[in-house]
């Protein structure tokens, strides 16, 4: 039996039910600027290291061998 045909024994109106609403979601993303401030504070340390300098210094004496009267026994 064809349902487009006429020849219905029983004809029924159609029911119309409410209507369905579908949703979709779509996200577009737009740029929000966000402003990070920064601020670059330099802290300088001096610590002290031991540096060595050396100081030289020069001593002469004079030695007389066989003289009893030597200059650094007198």
């Amino acid at each position: 039996m064809n349902p487009n045909t006429n020849n219905r024994p029983c004809p029924l109106d159609p029911i119309v039910m409410p209507e369905r609403v579908c949703y979709i979601n779509r996200c577009h993303y737009v740029e929000q600027p966000v402003i990070i401030p920064v601020h670059t504070r330099i802290v300088n340390h001096y610590i002290p290291t031991p540096r060595y300098y050396t100081t030289q210094t020069t001593s002469e004496e004079t030695v007389c061998h066989g003289n009893r009267n030597n200059v650094n026994n007198q």
